[in-house]
C-alpha cells in the first residue's frame, strides 16, 4: 500500500468547500492534497429556509453540498 506522501502526489486536491483551518490540516495530517475554495453561501439563510418547508435534515445537507 502507497504511503500518504505517494498517494498525495498522485491525487489531484480535494476542493474543501470550507475556510476551516481545522479540516484543512486533518486533510493534510492525512495526506490528503487540500485546494482550499470557501463557498459563498448564506447557510443559515438556507437552512432556516429548509427548516421552515419541513425539509429533513439529509435534504438541508444535500441542498448545501449542491450549492457549494
Amino acid at each position: 500500500m502507497p504511503t500518504p506522501s505517494l498517494l498525495a502526489a498522485a491525487a489531484p486536491p480535494v476542493v474543501l468547500a470550507s475556510a476551516s483551518a481545522i479540516r484543512a490540516r486533518l486533510l493534510d495530517a492525512a495526506g490528503v492534497p487540500v485546494a482550499q475554495r470557501p463557498a459563498t453561501v448564506d447557510e443559515l439563510a438556507l437552512k432556516e429556509s429548509l427548516q421552515a418547508e419541513g425539509a429533513s435534515a439529509g435534504d438541508a445537507a444535500i441542498a448545501l453540498a449542491e450549492l457549494k
